[in-house]
């Protein structure tokens, strides 16, 4: 391997390998494996799509609503999800305008309101369409899970149409700070939009938060337009491919570099930077070298491993991974090495390697919903 820029602490590489059938995205944190994503030309991926649907049932024993966005299956909208002023309303009517209160503090900008309270019935009705946007895509038998407070993220700021909130990550601890970022937002936000400065965007000037506040607010608007124009079900906004969401939300200063292996992928990533940070261009690097990249960087064997059901501990222990419908069962192994007097060791040392690989191996496999974990 020999690789110099191993040796730093902390950096972190973003690998995106391209193939005929497939795109592959790898997050690399000090050399290591920490996370994967893959984009398949026929996938179906509808995570942060914004669909205008119709409900098709209420059900107050659940304190909840099925959506048809126009899927084979309706999609679930739990009350807290839902937004009493409708988004859709003001996308057919082009002129929802919100009051610019004062500075509001860190109450969350997505619960509460007029809504809270207030039971599922008495805020939508069958045949009722709304706005909603997927926030954990279908698994097996179940439909997506949605919401009626749509976001679109940039690399700094997450964009909330509908809502007045201003928020800064929590990562700003100097209130003096945090009160100068609320301040330049609400000068240069659109009135019809809140928005949360994310950790990357702690130290970006007026000009860039501008910029990218003028993207984030173009996606709102040719969502409007759609969903005056489209009779529903239909999907309104389509979310950005997995490169570009993954660059989004991990290309930050301590990136040392996007390896890309197909030349055409390279330009299209570059010029999504361009428009977004030019000075980070640079760290964009196309690989040309014999050996494919996944192998050139070590982690090809690296995947293969973590995809089967037992998984290696670096202290002699492992892992059973089994997925049902239902759920996803880790049992925690010792292995052979427990003898004698130091056993309460090491289980202590087996469950403390478990406790780091179980939380790897959900970022890995994407690993959502149930999961039961067998500690020794």
């Amino acid at each position: 391997m020999g690789h110099s820029h191993r040796g730093n602490r902390g950096k972190r590489e973003i690998l995106i390998n391209v193939r005929p059938y497939e795109k592959r995205i790898a997050i690399l944190e000090d050399g290591r494996l920490s996370e994967v994503f893959y984009e398949r030309p026929d996938s179906s991926h509808i995570l942060g799509d914004v669909y205008k649907g119709v409900v098709n049932a209420v059900l107050p024993g659940l304190q909840a609503a099925f959506v048809d966005i126009g899927l084979d299956k309706a999609g679930f909208l739990h009350v807290e999800d839902v937004e009493s002023r409708s988004l859709l309303d003001a996308a057919l009517r082009e002129s929802a305008r919100h009051n610019d209160d004062d500075d509001s503090e860190e109450e969350d900008p997505r619960r509460g309101g007029d809504t809270e309270g207030k039971p599922i019935d008495q805020l939508l009705k069958v045949g009722q369409e709304v706005l909603v946007q997927v926030t954990k895509e279908p698994i097996g038998t179940k439909g997506p899970r949605l919401t009626m407070h749509l976001s679109f993220a940039g690399p700094f700021l997450v964009c909330m149409p509908g809502s007045d909130f201003i928020g800064v990550s929590k990562k700003a601890r100097d209130p003096q700070h945090r009160r100068a970022l609320k301040r330049m937002i609400r000068d240069l936000k659109s009135p019809e939009c809140g928005y949360i400065v994310r950790t990357n965007g702690l130290n970006e000037s007026e000009a860039e938060f501008g910029k990218q506040m003028k993207i984030l607010e173009a996606k709102w608007e040719s969502c409007k337009q759609a969903a005056a124009t489209n009779p529903a079900p239909a999907r309104v906004h389509k979310e950005s491919e997995a490169s570009e969401t993954t660059l989004r939300d991990y290309f930050s200063d301590d990136v040392d570099a996007v390896w890309i292996d197909d030349r055409i992928e390279c330009g299209i990533v570059v010029g999504y930077l361009k428009a977004l940070s030019p000075d980070k261009v640079g760290k964009v690097k196309l690989y040309t070298g014999d050996d494919s990249l996944f192998d050139h960087f070590g982690i090809e064997e690296e995947l293969e491993k973590n995809f089967q059901r037992r998984v290696q501990l670096k202290r002699g222990g492992y892992l059973l991974i089994d997925k049902t419908e239902a759920l996803t069962a880790i049992d925690v192994n010792t292995g052979g090495k427990v003898r004698g007097r130091d056993q309460a060791k090491n289980i202590l040392e087996t469950n403390l390697d478990a406790a780091w690989e179980v939380a790897k191996q959900m970022r890995l496999r994407d690993m959502g919903g149930l999961l039961v974990v067998d500690f020794i």
